[in-house]
């Protein structure tokens, strides 16, 4: 139940609001005239002539007020009632017009409705990875701003609906899931064969050769630390995107990579890499989905703080920053085995940790001119999920992945997005938080997973297109309101109606007549011939047709008959 200064929302148009206010006019003019009608009957002699000069419109009752109070043989009752007449005649003729000023434009959206929507997209032609970045798809998050809320927006841009219509909303449809595995064991490229625990392990690619020498310390089941270092002139993770690759039993593999390319660009005031933040969605015909989301920094230590990561990351107190610092000055590389110190080309130093499906790592490279060292912080959340969702979107998933399967095309299916934030303060960049970073890729993750089957990129030769279901609203034009003119209208409507239909049933003729019904009913009732409806008028002498209404209003009509 709305309250009284409640705004209702009528999806009607000025000229259906127009017509209402005609017909509740007509209803309440009507029932004015029933108040006169039942004046009439016991108002006395009076009363009938106060009826009938109503009338005849405002000026004439005005005149008759006027006449009225200056005689004194005239009732006051009588002129109270010519008097409230008026009044009330005036207040009927205008309360619709009072109703219409409390009336305002207005819009809301309908009930929604279920609508699969396949998106065409393009993507850079020299793109040939599995994992598909659309045009449009990246974008630039304010400093401190909501990385999810900004993805959000940017999910439901014009680039993704290309066909969207501009008085409707699409909001993706989600839905809750289920944690299909929770358990997983993580390793690093360049380890060798490490056995994994868990029901999908999850490796970081450290970009190494084969002849790596890696010195893991687990400090708890959780938390560890690794070392690791290469004879040979290659690269690591510190040169190159980050990648991870989950892999779930025998349902499959899913891939995704930090969104960073290295160039000769210098870095920006310590940074080379802005926090950016990823997700990618693996789709396998078991029902099971993977969402990967990752959010990364770059920098490089200066050479006066060539130990103190935590200058370019908040949150002193996160313990990998608090252990890299520590590991920097106080550890030696280990020599390869044959190898002297000098001739080891490739180190990094990692440190890392999880929970639940979350794993943070920060990595640093070897030193470079002057001690200073390039280094990567991410977050990395990992779903291995099942969506609950039943519907039309599932439908057209499933067949899409049955005809890659019988085609022995990969099942998985990969889409990306991607989102930098800004991180500048009066032209400088700032310290970038660690914690910020962790709670966007959770948030990012978990809205990923809620989308389900939402986003499946259907990727051929010939054609690259997005499958999306949403809740569609339409755009309804309308009226508002105020609940307590409505309550108020409806009271009077209903209050005219019952007076009018009343009067008319209780009250006989000739009290709800007019002068004229009268006198051409008193004409019909003398004459032996019908009378019409319409009669003739004249003013010399006053007569309907030829019946004189005066007998002393004879001007040498001989033929002329009187009531």
């Amino acid at each position: 139940m709305p309250g009284l200064n409640d705004k209702i929302f009528l999806p009607i148009s000025i000229f259906t609001l127009n017509v209402v206010l005609a017909i509740f006019n007509f209803v309440l003019v009507s029932a004015v005239a029933a108040c006169f009608i039942i004046y009439a009957r016991y108002g006395g002699e009076y009363a009938s002539s106060v009826r009938w000069i109503r009338s005849a419109g405002y000026l004439e009752m005005i005149h008759t007020l006027k006449s009225t109070l200056r005689r004194k043989n005239i009732p006051g009752s009588v002129k109270w009632a010519l008097t409230v007449g008026i009044l009330v005649t005036l207040a009927a003729s205008f309360l619709d017009k009072g109703i219409a000023a409390f009336v305002t434009p207005a819009t809301r959206y309908g009930p929604p409705r279920k609508e699969v929507v396949a998106s065409t997209l393009s993507r850079p032609d020299s793109d040939n990875s599995r994992q598909i970045a659309f045009y449009g798809w990246n974008f630039l998050v304010p400093r401190n701003g909501d990385v999810l809320g900004t993805m959000m927006t940017v999910l439901n841009s014009s680039i993704v609906l290309s066909k969207s219509v501009v008085e409707q909303t699409y909001t993706p449809v989600t839905s809750a899931y289920n944690i299909t595995c929770a358990d997983f064991g993580i390793k690093f490229q360049g380890e060798g064969t490490r056995e994994s625990s868990g029901c999908a392990t999850v490796t970081l690619f450290s970009g190494f050769p084969e002849d790596v020498q890696a010195i893991r310390t687990e400090r708890s089941p959780s938390r560890g630390s690794i070392i690791m270092a290469s004879p040979s002139l290659g690269v690591s993770m510190i040169d190159k995107p980050l990648r991870v690759s989950t892999e779930y039993g025998s349902v499959g593999k899913c891939h995704h990579e930090e969104s960073y390319r290295r160039s000769s660009m210098e870095f920006f005031a310590g940074f080379a890499l802005f926090p950016t933040t990823s997700t990618t969605k693996c789709f396998y015909n078991t029902s099971d989905i993977t969402a990967v989301t990752m959010t990364t920094t770059r920098f490089r230590t200066s050479g006066y703080r060539p130990h103190e990561v935590n200058y370019y990351l908040t949150d002193e107190s996160n313990e990998l920053i608090l252990a890299m610092n520590e590991t920097i000055r106080t550890t030696t590389m280990p020599s390869p085995p044959g190898q002297q110190r000098n001739e080891t080309k490739t180190e990094l130093w990692i440190e890392y940790r999880v929970t639940k499906s979350t794993i943070d790592i920060l990595a640093c490279g070897p030193p470079m001119d002057v001690d200073s060292r390039e280094c990567i912080y991410g977050t990395i959340n990992i779903l291995l999920f099942r969506n609950h969702f039943n519907n039309d979107i599932k439908k057209v998933v499933f067949k899409i992945l049955d005809r890659k399967r019988r085609d022995e095309y990969d099942f998985t299916s990969y889409i990306t997005l991607e989102s930098f934030t800004d991180i500048m303060d009066i032209g400088e960049p700032v310290p970038a938080s660690t914690e910020k970073m962790r709670s966007d890729t959770v948030a990012v993750a978990d809205y990923m997973a809620q989308l389900g089957y939402n986003y499946y990129a259907e990727i051929t030769w010939a054609l690259d297109r997005v499958h999306i279901q949403y809740d569609v609203k339409d755009l309804i034009l309308g009226l508002e309101i105020p609940f307590w003119v409505l309550v108020i209208a409806g009271i009077i409507l209903i209050v005219s109606l019952l007076l009018w239909q009343l009067t008319n049933l209780l009250v006989g003729p000739p009290h709800h007549s007019s002068l004229y019904s009268i006198i051409r009913n008193r004409i019909a009732s003398r004459s032996d011939t019908p009378t019409p409806r319409l009669m003739r008028f004249r003013f010399e002498p006053l007569m309907f047709d030829d019946v004189q209404l005066l007998p002393d209003d004879v001007k040498n009509d001989a033929n002329t008959r009187t009531v």
